[in-house]
């Protein structure tokens, strides 16, 4: 209940997920204290790439339940704009590629391949691993997404046809953490300068990224409505290092030294 506390008044610090996640998705206690953690963990500004890495390492060793690996997939797509570095875990695209043969975990599996998925990542036989899912299951949103992201960044190799664009790729995958990282972001930032000069509120700035749902106030989160035609300019923005995460602001004087290379969220 403390963490809970903590967790919806001020978010929690970058240093608390290690070790919330490990515990959450070890096993050791009950789905029901584990569905309460999952659901508090709430980030106050940054969470550490290592601390998703390690915990990603759980799910390899089937001690957390099948429930709680779905639960875990939801926040980590939530909350995939808050994670301060993504190299490593994109370095784990194959293992969570892996886990398309579950029905019950395909479409968020979709969803956050979709975050993650980089030119380099489509490949012939990947596409060919949608489209035998697509046959068995039919024309899903979530495979529809990511084989027109992949035809996107290889035409050549996606050959198919697709359908026009949809309103709606991804449903349900924010889970209970938007509307509370919401209301913790404006509150830690009412008082802040850089409050006052970008568009942090519900006057959006235009996403540079993927977008699912226009009406959600920054930090964006990663469920927003997808509109597929925003990335065909966008191809090339994966291939820099250099963004500083509009979210990791936090005085004036960051603002001025970075300004010509912030990143706005997915």
């Amino acid at each position: 209940s403390t963490v809970e506390s903590i967790a919806l008044e001020r978010g929690l610090p970058p240093e608390a997920f290690g070790v919330l996640l490990e515990v959450a998705l070890s096993g050791k206690l009950a789905d029901t204290v584990n569905t309460r953690l999952l659901k508090s963990l709430i980030p106050a500004s940054v969470i550490p790439e290592d601390s998703v890495v390690s915990s990603v390492s759980w799910l390899c060793v089937g001690k957390c339940s099948d429930s709680i690996q779905l639960l875990f997939l939801r926040w980590l797509i939530t909350v995939f704009d808050f994670i301060d570095h993504k190299e490593q875990i994109h370095a784990l695209y194959g293992f969570f590629f892996s886990f398309l043969q579950d029905e019950k975990m395909c479409p968020f599996v979709c969803h956050l391949l979709y975050l993650l998925t980089r030119k380099d990542n489509v490949k012939p036989f990947r596409i060919r691993r949608l489209l035998d899912l697509q046959s068995k299951m039919g024309m899903q949103s979530h495979l529809q997404a990511l084989l027109s992201l992949y035809k996107l960044f290889c035409p050549e190799l996606v050959t198919i046809t697709l359908p026009g664009k949809t309103k709606t790729y991804f449903k349900n995958s924010e889970g209970p953490w938007k509307a509370a990282i919401n209301t913790i972001r404006r509150r830690n930032q009412e008082n802040s300068p850089v409050y006052q000069l970008l568009p942090l509120g519900t006057a959006q700035p235009p996403s540079r990224k993927r977008k699912w749902n226009n009406q959600l106030t920054l930090p964006a989160s990663s469920t927003n409505q997808h509109y597929l035609k925003e990335d065909r300019e966008k191809c090339d923005l994966y291939s820099t290092n250099e963004a500083f995460p509009v979210e990791q602001l936090q005085t004036f004087s960051q603002l001025l030294e970075n300004i010509h290379r912030l990143e706005f969220p997915s």
